[in-house]
């Protein structure tokens, strides 16, 4: 097959992928209210368990958060300068699953970890529940216990988008994830993993169109890691195509402590008052 048959065949089949991708989101969204009401309990439960968070914040009791992903989470960096050994990140959960990868000088559970730990008067635990090369589906073969965590904040899609996972599946996926927290007792956040350094945004975007979707299910929040590094120069905080180094995820946990303090804002200005 000559190069240019080669490359018509590729096109074609990306432009066949691509508008199957956008006839399963839509149709998705055509079904919302009816997969609304399907999930209206769980809703309730999510919306009982962030009042529940906010209400230990106020009371000055102890808080657990869980943060469940893929290598974006774990922190890899294989290149940097100030790379860390495997397992460097002292907030890392090895107690199920032991990701052999190379850390960057940090990670942004553990910049989560020192932020968070400055608004609040709690005392709190961070566990990160990254794993290289993790997607949906083996989240859901890995962590099968909970740690009775109070929150998870979930950032999963980049590797289902990498390794080709039909839309359905990770929907189906994503679900059962959101669900398991939610019957353990936790709430949820989800979190829009971000592009590329060179942004690819046909593909990954679908899966984070299914986030999007899955939030507005159960009520949940979603945020978008995007946001975090939009107004920056990509290239200055990736290590990789892929991973970002200390900056990147220097910028990522700040970003998502700004998002938890506003969730928890409300319940934070009430003790001010109290006390």
């Amino acid at each position: 097959m000559s190069k240019i048959l080669k490359k018509f065949v590729s096109v074609k089949g990306q432009l066949t992928g691509l508008y199957r991708n956008k006839k399963i989101v839509a149709d998705y969204y055509s079904k919302f209210t009816i997969l609304k009401e399907r999930k209206r309990d769980f809703a309730s439960n999510q919306a009982e368990y962030m009042d529940s968070l906010r209400s230990k914040v106020a009371a000055g009791d102890y808080l657990s958060f869980d943060m469940d992903g893929d290598s974006l989470t774990y922190g890899q960096d294989e290149f940097s300068n100030d790379k860390r050994p495997t397992f460097s990140d002292p907030t890392l959960d090895t107690s199920v699953y032991r990701d052999d990868s190379i850390q960057a000088g940090v990670t942004y559970p553990e910049v989560f970890q020192a932020e968070i730990g400055e608004f609040l008067s709690n005392s709190i635990t961070v566990r990160n529940r990254g794993v290289s090369g993790m997607h949906a589906q083996t989240n859901l073969e890995v962590w099968k216990e909970s740690a009775g965590a109070d929150i998870h904040a979930v950032m999963l899609g980049t590797n289902d988008c990498r390794k080709n996972i039909p839309l359905e599946n990770f929907f189906d996926d994503m679900s059962k994830i959101i669900e398991r927290r939610l019957n353990w007792g936790a709430a949820v956040v989800l979190i829009k993993p971000p592009f590329k350094r060179e942004p690819d945004k046909a593909f990954l975007g679908f899966y984070r169109d299914i986030i999007e979707l899955l939030g507005k299910i159960y009520d949940i929040p979603v945020w978008d890691a995007e946001d975090f590094i939009t107004d920056l120069d990509r290239k200055e905080f990736f290590c990789d195509k892929v991973h970002f180094n200390s900056k990147g995820y220097q910028a990522l946990g700040k970003g998502i402590t700004e998002k938890f303090k506003e969730v928890l804002a409300v319940e934070q200005e009430l003790k001010k008052k109290i006390q």
